[in-house]
């Protein structure tokens, strides 16, 4: 009897703790579109697609998650649920951003890109500081990387453009970490575009844009991120000296 009643003590616990994640990464996933949108909550039947979807990209499944992501928006009006709307196209593109990492690199960048565009297009920036500016910051990295394989002054430009709209929200008072990851960004991307054209003015914005970011990436609080933006300094500073 002792050991049945252990059994079932057993199973509730097991129950309790599958449903626990179960509801968590529900209330993450709609806590995490209400950071961007406190106006429109999605219903509970989107709710549930858009935890099945990031459950998807947690196991590695990206390409089923951007097929939920699709979907998805097929079932969104772009006019009528904007902030919904965007939020899902911001997840579209973090998708194939992922993807780009394993193949079809220029293919899955770009609607990367494409895709953080559009989302930018339904965000209000007055209404939404943070999703609009986190959307500006992703662009900026996928131009970058766009960069590498092709048009490369055309990205990194690009890329330049959407970590400036990024800092017009992330400053150093109200964003202090994001701002350093902006200003990070930013120095490589000036040193990427300094092999392309305006060599010395280039390098010297990636240098002021490094320290920038050195005004938060101090050694005691981000070590590896502060050794990591000083090694990239440090480069630029021996490129200059030449």
């Amino acid at each position: 009897m002792t050991e049945g009643r252990s059994n079932w003590w057993l199973i509730g616990i097991i129950v309790g703790v599958f449903a626990a994640v179960f509801v968590g990464v529900i209330l993450y996933h709609v806590g995490s579109y209400l950071y961007y949108s406190r106006d429109v909550v999605p219903t509970q039947d989107i709710a549930m697609e858009l935890s099945e979807a990031m459950r998807l990209v947690g196991e590695r499944k990206v390409h089923e998650a951007l097929a939920k992501y699709t979907a998805l928006l097929a079932r969104l009006d772009p006019e009528q649920q904007k902030d919904l709307y965007a939020y899902v196209k911001r997840m579209q593109g973090m998708c194939h951003a992922i993807l780009s990492r394993r193949e079809d690199k220029k293919g899955n960048l770009t609607k990367a890109a494409e895709a953080y565009e559009e989302a930018l297009t339904k965000y209000d920036p007055d209404r939404h500081e943070a999703g609009y500016a986190a959307v500006n910051m992703e662009l900026g990295k996928r131009y970058h990387d766009l960069a590498s394989v092709a048009d490369p002054e055309t990205n990194l430009t690009r890329s330049i453009a959407a970590y400036e709209a990024a800092l017009r929200i992330y400053t150093l008072e109200e964003y202090p970490v994001e701002y350093a990851e902006v200003q990070n960004g930013l120095g490589m991307t000036y040193t990427a575009l300094a092999e392309v054209r305006d060599e010395q003015e280039n390098l010297k914005e990636a240098g002021r844009a490094y320290e920038e970011a050195l005004k938060v990436f101090v050694a005691e609080e981000f070590p590896m991120q502060h050794d990591k933006v000083k090694s990239n300094l440090e480069g630029v500073m021996t490129r200059l000296a030449q």
